[in-house]
């Protein structure tokens, strides 16, 4: 019975260190880590961290699009692609695309301009919602670039024609916010244009790291009109 306790204890010990040893080469693997590495893996839980549970019909993988004629130009200065491009993470002479997430920013010149988005299908739009970089991964360590007041357009492709649905401003401590359109005509629209008439700060450029667009194919659904007295018998 004793040597049998001894067997099972020491298949025991056994097992932890082989345990321990695996914990160890993880740490060492950890700490060869490069910066990039690191900050790639801060980027991944900033974006599991996301829980906007909205259908997103500027998605480029479901069929949106830029509308180039409608888009300010994108920013293409040498001394910002040499500053950022040390991380391949960051670019900021991307054209602008739909589907763009943290560390894939997309810029224009100055602080006004604007983004146009054919949406996938025509869409009863209700939100959108606007996502920037954290300051605490953010290589400058200053969230300048980030757009300030902004106004929002429905758009019908064919006719250019734009319907107001609401200004707004954006706050780059909250990295993702949601917008609830002012204006909801009861109408589809094809496409969205973000028109942007500030940043926080920086005279060179404006950065925009992902614009989601929302609301439903079908009619919304209008709330039942409830009368401010209750009816007698």
């Amino acid at each position: 019975m004793y040597q049998e306790k001894v067997r099972h204890h020491t298949g025991e010990i056994q097992d932890l260190r082989g345990d321990v040893n695996q914990l160890i080469a993880k740490l060492q693997e950890m700490e060869a880590m490069s910066d990039e590495q690191k900050m790639a893996q801060k980027i991944m839980k900033m974006i599991q961290g996301d829980y906007i549970e909205k259908p997103d019909f500027a998605l480029k993988s479901i069929g949106a699009s830029i509308d180039f004629e409608q888009t300010s130009a994108t920013y293409n200065h040498d001394k910002a692609r040499s500053y950022w491009n040390w991380i391949r993470l960051w670019n900021y002479a991307q054209p602008p695309d739909p589907n763009v997430t943290p560390g894939n920013c997309w810029a224009f010149s100055g602080d006004r301009g604007q983004v146009t988005i054919r949406l996938a299908q025509k869409v009863y739009l209700s939100n959108l919602t606007l996502q920037h970089i954290p300051k605490t991964i953010s290589l400058s360590g200053s969230l300048d670039t980030a757009p300030k007041d902004f106004v929002i357009y429905g758009m019908e492709v064919s006719s250019r024609e734009e319907v107001f649905l609401g200004a707004f401003q954006f706050q780059p401590e909250n990295i993702i916010q949601m917008f609830q359109l002012q204006n909801q005509p009861p109408r589809t629209f094809g496409a969205v244009k973000v028109k942007i008439s500030s940043n926080w700060g920086n005279p060179r450029f404006t950065c925009l790291y992902r614009v989601r667009v929302h609301g439903s194919v079908t009619p919304p659904r209008e709330q039942p009109n409830q009368s401010p007295h209750p009816k007698r018998d």
